[in-house]
């Protein structure tokens, strides 16, 4: 604020006090009590303002932050997944045949409790999946790796969407 505003501004309350000195006993009295009412009244419209601003915008943030944990958890969910079925991928070839069907009904079953944190496509890439393994485990000659990288690059694919 430029000096010569705040001067003219010291003036113009010098002008008010003097004003109210003029004035004789009630007057004087009722012309306090009126400004202290405003003064007051201000005061508590500016701290209710404050007040319903600061409550939307809290509300606001909690709505952001539960989103964000909701998000947060679905990609945590959906890692572990990628991290099992890569491991039944590694797998296929190495283990026996009980080892490799406990392993696909393990994530079968993960996936069929945990369906929430899918999305409908990933569920069905999962599933996909999943089904391509029991397929190998019957038949370990129709392995087909060409297919599983695309069946594993949709997979991120879809994960890189969420």
């Amino acid at each position: 604020m430029p000096i010569a505003d705040t001067a003219e501004e010291i003036n113009k309350l010098n002008e008010f006090i003097q004003a109210i000195n003029t004035l004789q006993g009630n007057e004087r009295n009722t012309l306090i009590v009126i400004y202290l009412i405003i003064t007051i009244a201000s005061s508590i419209i500016t701290l209710f303002v404050n007040y319903l601003i600061q409550s939307n915008l809290n509300k606001k943030t909690n709505k952001y932050d539960k989103e964000k944990i909701k998000i947060e958890r679905k990609l945590e969910h959906i890692e572990n997944l990628y991290k099992w079925l890569t491991q039944i991928k590694n797998n296929a070839i190495l283990s026996n045949r009980k080892e490799k069907e406990n392993a696909i009904k393990k994530v079968s079953s993960w996936v069929s409790s945990h369906r929430i944190m899918l999305t409908k496509s990933l569920y069905n890439k999962t599933t996909e999946l999943l089904d391509y393994y029991t397929d190998i485990i019957s038949n370990p000659g129709s392995r087909n790796i060409k297919k599983e990288e695309k069946m594993f690059s949709d997979f991120i694919e879809e994960y890189n969407k969420v």
